[in-house]
């Protein structure tokens, strides 16, 4: 053990029984009086005879504050840096301060803990969490995260736009709160054993695209699609649920609008007493109007998913075959004749306009 003054017998051991390992005893200014020898192996050197010269510059300010407190019979503990000579860096320790009540004038015990490998690690979380906060708070869907009361934890900005209210106002409210009238996409009710929290809290396992629609306290009504997955602590216990919200109420309506003008384009189509089809390049047909029926004499279900080919003539096959040929490779409108198989006794020509898709 270094001495750097005389020091009470009766201190030291004090000092020593109750603190041991990396510990020493300082005056109120933070020089050395007595210190373990465990300093000389960290240190890497003899210590320098102040505390402060040990220390990082920015973490100075932390001794005369725990002077304070120590007088007034209040142990302070402070995180502060070890310089490290040689290596021009720091290690982070814990210090645990106490004023020695027999000492004249003061005198303080001390004790430091290595809690670098700590400090890195924790580095490492925070690190890590802000990486994923910052992919969470980017990510083009919704992400809200709920405890397992079903209260709402955590709601990036999207979630705040699909869901119609600001962040403040998502925390504090559950999953089935009256702000949001949950419906099916019909408008019909949706019941609370549908709602993608509590399937995920009673099964245990994600869901996939569950679709409903809510309706925002101001009657905007968003359809949205879900997923969503559990979430559970390091002892494999359930504490809340992750979920992925879209708002598919665009694809909804352009879906519904696509509906409609196939159902109309079918209703103009059907109505045509020209024959009417669409087939693949290979001849297979895909659709045909009533009109085609009748003309052939074959029911739809009879022609669609079959080559067209034997309706045609067998010598005028290859030529309807070179022209789907080159409408593959240009689709530009054109018109051919061909004659069918007809068997009402005379033969029958068809002129086609044809078009590529």
């Amino acid at each position: 053990m270094g001495n750097t003054a005389e020091t009470p017998p009766a201190i030291a051991e004090l000092v020593q029984m109750r603190l041991g390992g990396l510990w020493g005893t300082l005056t109120a200014v933070g020089d050395w009086l007595q210190r373990a020898d465990a300093w000389t192996a960290v240190w890497g050197d003899e210590p320098p005879a102040s505390l402060l010269e040990m220390l990082h510059p920015a973490d100075r300010v932390c001794w005369p504050t725990a002077v304070v407190s120590a007088t007034i019979d209040q142990p302070y503990t402070f995180d502060a840096r070890l310089r490290l000579p040689g290596k021009q860096q720091y290690g982070w320790y814990q210090w645990r301060v106490v004023r020695l009540d027999a000492a004249d004038p003061p005198q303080f015990a001390l004790q430091a803990w290595d809690i670098h490998c700590y400090k890195k690690t924790a580095s490492l979380a925070q690190n890590e969490h802000d990486f994923l906060l910052a992919i969470l708070q980017t990510a083009i869907a919704a992400i809200v995260m709920l405890d397992t009361a079903g209260q709402i934890i955590f709601a990036n900005e999207q979630a705040e736009e699909i869901l119609g209210l600001a962040y403040s106002d998502l925390t504090e409210r559950t999953y089935d709160d009256p702000a949001w009238q949950t419906t099916a996409l019909d408008g019909s009710p949706w019941p609370d054993e549908k709602q993608p929290f509590r399937i995920v809290m009673e099964t245990g396992q994600p869901v996939f695209n569950i679709r409903h629609a809510i309706v925002w306290p101001d009657g905007q009504r968003k359809a949205l699609s879900i997923n969503g997955a559990p979430l559970h602590d390091e002892r494999g216990l359930l504490t809340g649920a992750v979920f992925l919200i879209h708002n598919i109420t665009k694809e909804l309506e352009t879906e519904r609008t696509l509906r409609q003008n196939e159902d109309l384009f079918r209703g103009i189509v059907e109505s045509q007493v020209d024959i009417v089809s669409r087939c693949k390049p290979d001849s297979t047909l895909l659709y045909v109007n009533e009109a085609y029926c009748r003309y052939f004499g074959y029911a739809r279900d009879k022609l669609i998913g079959r080559s067209f080919l034997f309706l045609v003539a067998p010598n005028e096959r290859a030529k309807v075959q070179q022209r789907l040929e080159e409408l593959r490779r240009n689709p530009s409108p054109s018109t051919i004749i061909t004659r069918d198989t007809s068997t009402v006794g005379h033969p029958r020509w068809v002129q086609w306009a044809d078009y590529g898709l």
